[in-house]
């Protein structure tokens, strides 16, 4: 009974295998993930401070902040889906999110609200908590996670390898399956108001 039990779960962690999830965070996580992260940090940081500069000479600095958050938050939203939904990812993220919430649209001023100027006008305009989230997250949220990356995928890639391979690739496919998926949920927390993860059905907890 011991055996077939033990069997039954080395049989389950063997399936992550063949999940295409498993295969596409791995793929995202060595190739797209520390470079995607690295231009982002690096752009973001640079347009955040043209944009303040060039606030003086409206509205270049408007549209410059605006134009370079909201944009990466697209391009963020669609990429990481495919550690999840690898095979539609393209096709299938922006109607996903708009059925459930729409993503979050220029921010605009009220028109009843007292104009004090170009510059209060732009800080209004631009660094509005949506823009402030993404900056937190493109500045901090993913350089720390790289960092993570970082000290992590060298330990799985070991172990995906001979003498380990048997129990290594296996454990790494499920790992790292639970991480792109916990990023593309950490992603969309953040990049689209309101966001709430789907969870799993009763029936499936009971399921499992």
């Amino acid at each position: 009974m011991l055996n077939s039990t033990h069997d039954q779960k080395f049989i389950e962690l063997w399936l992550e295998v063949t999940k295409p999830q498993s295969w596409s965070s791995i793929i995202y996580l060595l190739f797209w993930f520390p470079l995607w992260t690295i231009f982002c940090f690096a752009w973001i940081l640079s347009t955040f401070m043209i944009s303040i500069i060039s606030l003086v000479i409206p509205p270049l600095g408007y549209f410059m902040c605006i134009g370079s958050v909201i944009s990466l938050a697209r391009v963020e939203l669609i990429t990481i889906s495919f550690c999840t939904n690898p095979s539609r990812f393209l096709h299938d993220t922006v109607s996903e999110i708009a059925s459930k919430k729409p993503l979050q649209p220029i921010t605009k001023i009220s028109p009843q609200s007292e104009f004090q100027g170009y510059i209060h006008f732009g800080v209004k305009y631009c660094y509005n908590q949506y823009t402030v989230d993404c900056l937190r997250y493109f500045l901090i949220t993913k350089p720390i996670g790289m960092l993570f990356n970082i000290v992590m995928i060298p330990f799985f890639l070991v172990i995906s390898l001979p003498p380990f391979a048997l129990f290594g690739l296996p454990y790494t496919c499920k790992r790292c399956n639970m991480r792109g998926k916990s990023l593309c949920d950490g992603a969309r927390s953040v990049l689209v108001p309101q966001w709430n993860a789907p969870r799993p059905s009763n029936q499936n907890q009971g399921n499992a």
